[in-house]
């Protein structure tokens, strides 16, 4: 009884030394790190999601999602953002997309949604923002 327990708790990760599946880190390398709040969305290095500027609503034709990020490298140009994801996104599945004139940032659509990614600038400061939306039937 106590080598099943054991067992449970290895597989479980209570054991010392051991993480949970989600906190397991590969070892060397680059670690991927997700938006918390878009999970299938990469978060740059030099970028901090501002999970409290972050609006999502859930709807039958699809999420609508607007976020940010503080760009906190002062190194990081806003075209080495944009570059970051439009060389990210198509890995993950987003195909990019016209936008509408005048427009700085990016677009790409996937699956019945689209993403809209724009470095702005408020006070002083530098952030990525990203609205999700669901494609319009005839898009």
């Amino acid at each position: 009884m106590l080598r099943v327990f054991a067992v449970f708790l290895l597989m479980a990760g209570f054991a010392p030394g051991f993480a949970f599946a989600q906190d397991a880190r590969p070892s060397g390398g680059d670690v991927a790190v997700f938006f918390q709040t878009i999970p299938d969305m990469p978060l740059m290095q030099g970028l901090e999601e501002l999970p409290d500027q972050t609006v999502i609503f859930e709807k039958p034709a699809g999420r609508i999602i607007d976020a940010a990020a503080a760009l906190e490298d002062e190194a990081l140009a806003p075209a080495d953002v944009l570059t970051f994801y439009k060389e990210t996104l198509p890995q993950l599945g987003w195909v990019p997309a016209p936008k509408d004139s005048g427009v700085q940032g990016e677009r790409f659509v996937r699956g019945g949604e689209s993403v809209m990614l724009e470095v702005e600038a408020h006070d002083g400061h530098r952030f990525l923002t990203i609205a999700v939306r669901p494609l319009a039937p005839n898009h």
